[in-house]
């Protein structure tokens, strides 16, 4: 199986240019690597691929922000997971749950 996947890599040079830098990123945010973002950045908006260009384009216009994500050991995550499980439950009552209904639903859970 990897075999043919690196055939597939070594035939098409855009799907390999893709696949590099995102096993790249992937390393660049394992590592917490500020450096290597920057190296990155500038790889991704040469590569001239949209998806890449784009996404580094929304990286560097928010610096500041993911270089304090890369930096910093807390996360938002839990804040985020119960933010999103309290719109879950207002959109279940399509927009009616009003709040002293979701505060009911949210204490009960």
């Amino acid at each position: 199986m990897r075999v043919r996947w690196l055939c597939v890599l070594a035939e098409d040079p855009v799907l390999k240019t893709g696949y590099d830098l995102l096993q790249q990123f992937r390393t660049v945010l394992a590592g917490r690597d500020v450096p290597g973002l920057a190296t990155w950045l500038a790889t991704a908006q040469a590569s001239e691929l949209p998806s890449f260009v784009a996404l580094a384009n929304g990286i560097s216009a928010d610096h500041v922000a993911v270089e304090a994500a890369l930096t910093t050991p807390w996360s938002t995550g839990p804040v985020e997971g119960h933010v999103h499980r309290v719109k879950l439950l207002k959109r279940q009552h399509y927009g009616r749950a009003k709040l002293d209904l979701l505060r009911r639903r949210v204490l009960a859970a």
